[in-house]
């Protein structure tokens, strides 16, 4: 990994590593903090070498490959830390690592200071395994990506299990590290490559945990028209995601109906465009439609990531299309279960409060 002034969050992600890997190493690029003795008391290797000027995250990472022994490189950001769920299954994805191949693994990340919950986390895959060889280069100064330098292109991908969670996404986080001259690069390098979807979605999504709404907007719809040639590109479905988010964020519903449509169209076999097409029934009122949606969803197994972030939520609405029926019953019985897979999510738990008391039952949010 390579550090600059990481100390808030450094041991926990080294922690969450300890007895996993074989090595952590630790290149630190400049740190005024206790990054450095804290990676040393955690038992990583620390590799001191200041760079001054505009960062380049890609020739960073190729220097800390050199130096690094071992199979296979992982690569993990001071501001991250692996799920404990994941401990199990760690070795064994990781192990299991196809020849010629990079991994992806899931980073979750938080958007709200408020509410560290893991329901609530912006998910992307990115590639973050390699096999550690100088066929394997990293480029790009920000929003660095692999290439197989046998083929040029960048390598096929295994999406792993592994779930990483990160901070650095959050407005206090973004600030402290100023990041917002990090955001104008990014904005920058996508202009020079309208062509890359990846590039866009990363610039929108910054925008849409900034709050800022219309940018994000913007930005996904870019990423989409990039990837139109390559709707199996992971990047196009996430940047579908944050469109549709950023257009209920700020209200405009009928874009988000009309968006919702159009990205089952774009992604037919997608658990999260068909739930996004059940909600937009939902606000237009057609509330058959949409409860037709949720259940033949929940009955679809599809990606396990996918339905394991979707379930609570699929619970959640079902229990709102009740209420609005009336029937505070039904309402409180799936709100209920939504509130055991979200325990800690605030909506299901309104919402269920608001079941109990019209339905007279005594529950959990009473």
């Amino acid at each position: 990994m390579t550090v600059r002034d990481e100390a808030a969050g450094l041991e926990r992600c080294l922690a969450s590593l300890a007895g996993l890997v074989d090595e952590m190493l630790v290149y630190d690029t400049g740190s005024e903090d206790e990054s450095p003795r804290i990676a040393e008391r955690m038992g990583a290797r620390v590799i001191h070498r200041r760079w001054d000027g505009p960062f380049d995250f890609g020739a960073a990472r190729n220097f800390v490959c050199a130096q690094a022994a071992g199979d296979i490189a992982i690569f993990i950001d001071g501001d991250e830390w692996l799920a404990e769920e994941s401990r199990a299954c760690f070795r064994r994805e990781i192990e299991g690592l196809r020849p010629g191949h990079a991994m992806t693994l899931a980073v979750h990340s938080f958007t709200d200071p408020d509410r560290l919950i893991p329901e609530l986390t912006v998910v992307s895959h990115m590639a973050r395994v390699h096999w550690l060889s100088p066929r394997f280069r990293w480029v790009r100064p920000v929003h660095t990506q692999i290439i197989d330098s046998q083929t040029g292109g960048t390598p096929p991908f295994q999406r792993s299990g592994v779930k990483l969670f990160h901070t650095g996404y959050l407005a206090e986080a973004w600030s402290e590290k100023r990041k917002a001259g990090r955001l104008a690069q990014l904005e920058q390098l996508a202009a020079e490559e309208p062509s890359q979807a990846h590039s866009h979605q990363f610039v929108a999504q910054l925008h849409l945990v900034e709050r800022r709404f219309d940018q994000a907007a913007q930005w996904a719809r870019r990423a989409l028209e990039a990837g139109l040639a390559d709707p199996g590109n992971h990047a196009v479905l996430i940047a579908q995601n944050i469109l549709l988010e950023a257009l209920l964020q700020s209200g405009r519903l009928e874009e988000f109906r009309r968006e919702a449509a159009a990205g089952v169209a774009r992604f037919p076999g997608s658990g999260e465009a068909r739930f996004n097409a059940a909600i937009a029934s939902f606000l237009g009122g057609k509330l058959d439609e949409a409860e037709r949606g949720l259940r033949a969803l929940a009955q679809t197994p599809g990606d396990t990531l996918d339905q394991s972030i979707l379930s609570w939520k699929i619970d959640h609405y079902l229990g709102r299309i009740a209420l609005v029926r009336g029937d505070a019953r039904r309402a409180a019985t799936h709100l209920s279960k939504g509130l055991e897979l979200a325990p800690r999510e605030p909506e299901v738990l309104v919402h269920l409060a608001e079941a109990l008391a019209l339905s007279g039952e005594p529950g959990p949010a009473r």
